[in-house]
This record gives structure tokens, C-alpha cells and sequence, in this order.
């Protein structure tokens, strides 16, 4: 659910861009990134502690399951989620700034108020209420669930193909073959095809190939580089896919994954609008050009996909997980 939701915001910020021309119109959630940073900071201090006391407790209980010391530290684990849960409630209720993780009494004192006061309860959680409308879930999990499946359409077939031989011998290496120059030609279109869609929210823009040709024909360099710039930090992202990290690891490597990609989405989405705007095309010299290296640099990049799957954690499979144009996530 959070690795479509985020794939969603990318793609509102994307289609943003591609719709008025201006970077600064992916950054839907400028005003709400400092309540954002509180609560972040604030469940992170309450969070964490409690972790480490749930991690000595399921230590005790392998070294001695029935012993005194590992039933207090059960207890005391059990004791401390419920309270810190109830804290983070009374926190998030009177709007989640980050001072309000430090004032319980004041919290509890203020769910009293709005509780004896007619309408105060609906009145104090209108911050909250305006920061969920603003991060808008529900449209940007349906967003990221449709620009993942357009995506997985165009992908799915070559890459199955591509991935089906285990040896590059004999018959084999023709449906590896055939599956690969497949994949890059599909690769060399679905970015383009994607920012329509985030652009229009419709999904029959993943069917627009002749206008993405016609886009990619007015600015070919710029769209080269938004190819070398997703799929260049796509095979950097690769390399943090080789061994699996553990569980609460992952928290941590996500949004590193998001701050990669999302530069290159406002990008694609930038040189998308220059490219609805712009009438003339350029010489056909020029065109085809960077035609030719916006082959070379996909086919390279294809090439090197191949021996992902033997050195990721989860072999084939690494071959579906494309973080340019999927869930941006490592695992």
C-alpha cells in the first residue's frame, strides 16, 4: 500500500510538471513538509525505544522462555506499547507538531476539552483533516496502482521472455534474445507513455504510441537524457538489491530509493510539457541522431539488466522490479 501510494505521489508530481511547465509544481506538499518532518521525528523517538525493549524481550525469551527476566521484560513490552501508543493517539490528535510529542498532560487535558465542548472535537482535528486532504492517499494509491499497471503491461511479456532461459546456449540464447530487443524497445517508449498518463490521468495514454513518437521527435536530446538519467540510477539502485537487508533496514533504504527517482520524474515531466509546446520539429539529421543513441543507451542498459538476476537476492524476479518506472522500493 505505501509503495503505491509513493509511486502515486511521484506520478502526481510528474504529471504536475507536465501539466503547467514549472518544477516547483512537483512539490505539491511543500507546506505540509514540516508538520510532516515533526511527526516523522516525533513517532521516530517514541518508536525506537520501544523497538529495542521488544528486541531484549525476544532475546530473553530465547535464552530462557519461562524465566523471571524474560516475563517482566514481556510485560514491561506490552506495558510501554500500549502507553506509547495512547501517547502518539493524544499527539496526532491535537495536529501532530512535533512540541506536541513532549506535553501528554497537555494532550490529555485537550481530548477532555473537546470532548465536554460542543463541536470541539471536530474542531480539533481539522489540522489533521486538512493535511490528509492535502496528501490526498486514497487518489495517489490509485494513481500509483494504474501507472503500475500500465507500466507491468509493456514490461511483463518481453521480460518474462527475457528472463525464462537459465542458460545463454543452444535454443536459449534466441528467446533471450528476442526478449531482450523487445524489452529496449519498450523501455525507449514507456517513460514517455507513463508521463502522459500522469499528465492526464487516463489510462488510454499507455496506448498513445504514436504521440509519444511525435513528443520524443521535438526534444530527442532531452528525452535521451531522461532515459540515461532513470535507467543510469536504476543500475546504481540495483546494486542495493544484491543481499536482502533486514526488515528494518528497508525504512531506511526507501526513501533513498524515492530521493533518486524523484528528480528524474520532474524532469520527465519538465521536458513533456516543453514538448507539447514546441511546433517544430528539428532537422531529421538531428532526430535520428539521438534516435540512434536513445537506442544504443536502452540496449546497453538491457544488457546489463541481464546479469542482475545473478547477483540480486532474488535472482529472476530482480528483472521485473524496475524503480524508474515501478514502486520505488528495493525489495
Amino acid at each position: 500500500m505505501l509503495n503505491l501510494w509513493a509511486l502515486g505521489a511521484l506520478l502526481d508530481a510528474e504529471g504536475a510538471v507536465a501539466r503547467c511547465g514549472r518544477l516547483r509544481a512537483g512539490f505539491p506538499l511543500r507546506r505540509a513538509a514540516a508538520r510532516l518532518g515533526g511527526m516523522a521525528v516525533g513517532l521516530a523517538l517514541f518508536l525506537v525505544p520501544l523497538q529495542v525493549l521488544a528486541g531484549f524481550a525476544a532475546d530473553a525469551a530465547i535464552v530462557d522462555a519461562n524465566g523471571l527476566v524474560a516475563r517482566r521484560l514481556a510485560m514491561a513490552t506490552r506495558v510501554a506499547a500500549a502507553v506509547v501508543f495512547g501517547h502518539l493517539l493524544l499527539a496526532l490528535f491535537q495536529g501532530g507538531v512535533l512540541r506536541d510529542f513532549f506535553r501528554p498532560i497537555n494532550n490529555l487535558r485537550g481530548l477532555v476539552r473537546a470532548f465536554r465542548t460542543q463541536g470541539g472535537l471536530a474542531k480539533a482535528v481539522e489540522p489533521l483533516e486538512r493535511l490528509v486532504r492535502e496528501l490526498q492517499p486514497w487518489s495517489s494509491w490509485r494513481t500509483g496502482l494504474v501507472g503500475a499497471g500500465g507500466a507491468l503491461a509493456w514490461t511483463l511479456v518481453p521480460t518474462t521472455l527475457y528472463a525464462a532461459a537459465d542458460s545463454v546456449r543452444g535454443p536459449a540464447i534466441v528467446v533471450t534474445i528476442v526478449g531482450g530487443l523487445c524489452l529496449a524497445v519498450v523501455l525507449s517508449w514507456l517513460p514517455i507513455l507513463q508521463a502522459g498518463y500522469a499528465r492526464d490521468r487516463s489510462w488510454k495514454r499507455f496506448g498513445s504510441l504514436r504521440e509519444a513518437r511525435e513528443l520524443f521527435a521535438r526534444c530527442p536530446m532531452l528525452w535521451t537524457l531522461v532515459f540515461l538519467l532513470g535507467y543510469g540510477g536504476s543500475l546504481v539502485l540495483y546494486l542495493f538489491k544484491i543481499i536482502t537487508p533486514p526488515r528494518d533496514a528497508l525504512w531506511l533504504m526507501t526513501p533513498f530509493f524515492v530521493l533518486v527517482i524523484y528528480p528524474v520524474r520532474l524532469f520527465a515531466g519538465w521536458v513533456y510539457a516543453r514538448a507539447s509546446r514546441q511546433e517544430r520539429l528539428p532537422r531529421a539529421v538531428w532526430r535520428y541522431g539521438w534516435s540512434g543513441a536513445c537506442v544504443v543507451a536502452t540496449v546497453f542498459y538491457v544488457v546489463l539488466l541481464f546479469f542482475t538476476r545473478d547477483i540480486g537476492a532474488y535472482g529472476k524476479l530482480v528483472l521485473y522490479q524496475q524503480p524508474f518506472l515501478l514502486v520505488p522500493s528495493p525489495f
